[in-house]
């Protein structure tokens, strides 16, 4: 029986040391993965200015950033599991692995952010590039915007993550580190809106309409003019955004907005102005608006 006892005693301290030895090499493999995209994190930040701009390149990018969405949504998995096991166990060395593996998402957090936001910089340019194809970079600047909202998301269920566990790991000594702040940056890009009211003539001779009627790869349009510049509109955030003027005979959006999201005010002789009922529907499809108008 004595036999049998230290035979159990000695797999229970071999199981033990096997489980410590595996999680001090998770925690080194994590510290590795951490500062690798720590550097990448830098790198990307002095080189945001220098970024290649083609189509192929946009698509890699939102590739990678997808990629890190899966690592995160993996890592938060891993984080609940971990949980579990330091209530149970109270073990320093998890406490630590939930720290890294935290400080792992952050970093993801941060190289998602830097890469959105470069890409955001790069689209006008990449109009200007590829003006025959602009029915596809809209696509691609929908998908950035889906992208943004998906990582905001992330964010905010990381940060409840993290607040559930911060005591536990102060108890064992292991401070977290500091959360990423993305939501504000995000938002603001996500808030942006660019609009103009102009007659016929106007938007031909800014080159925002062309002759076939089209629109920076915007809403109903057939032809593409990609060079229009965001410095011919006027700017203003989505959610304060109530109405526009129009005070004119005739009114016509040439960009694509759902039915029901708007509604045009008119009175006995004239337009009076296009309300805005529900700006997530409204903007829902592209951040600009071009309302064709006739005063005579």
């Amino acid at each position: 029986m004595k036999n049998y006892a230290l035979i159990m005693l000695m797999a229970l301290m071999v199981t033990v040391g096997s489980c410590q030895t595996k999680t001090k090499k998770e925690n080194a493999e994590l510290k590795q993965q951490l500062n690798d995209l720590k550097a990448e994190n830098d790198e990307l930040s002095r080189a945001s200015s220098k970024m290649e701009v083609s189509i192929n390149k946009y698509k890699k990018t939102l590739d990678e950033i997808d990629k890190n969405l899966a690592g995160i949504a993996e890592n938060q998995v891993l984080v609940g599991e971990l949980k579990v096991e330091l209530k149970e166990s109270k073990n320093k060395d998890v406490a630590k692995t939930i720290n890294d593996r935290i400080s792992h998402i952050r970093a993801m957090m941060e190289n998602s952010k830097i890469k959105i936001m470069n890409l955001d910089k790069s689209l006008v340019q990449l109009r200007k590039q590829s003006g025959v194809k602009s029915d596809e970079i809209l696509s691609l600047d929908k998908r950035l915007d889906e992208t943004s909202k998906r990582l905001i998301d992330k964010q905010n269920e990381i940060t409840e993550l993290r607040n559930s566990l911060e005591k536990q790991l102060e108890e064992l000594g292991v401070e977290l580190e500091n959360q990423v702040l993305l939501a504000t940056e995000l938002k603001n890009k996500l808030n942006r809106a660019f609009y103009l009211v102009a007659d016929s003539k106007t938007l031909k001779e800014k080159e925002i309409v062309n002759k076939e009627g089209g629109f920076i790869g915007i809403g109903q349009v057939k032809m593409l003019n990609a060079e229009a510049a965001d410095s011919l509109f006027n700017k203003a955030k989505k959610d304060q955004l109530k109405f526009i003027q129009l005070d004119s005979k005739k009114a016509k959006l040439i960009t694509n907005h759902p039915e029901g999201s708007y509604e045009i005010v008119e009175n006995s002789d004239k337009i009076e102005r296009l309300n805005i009922l529900s700006p997530n529907d409204f903007w829902k499809d592209t951040n600009y608006l071009v309302i064709e108008i006739d005063r005579k």
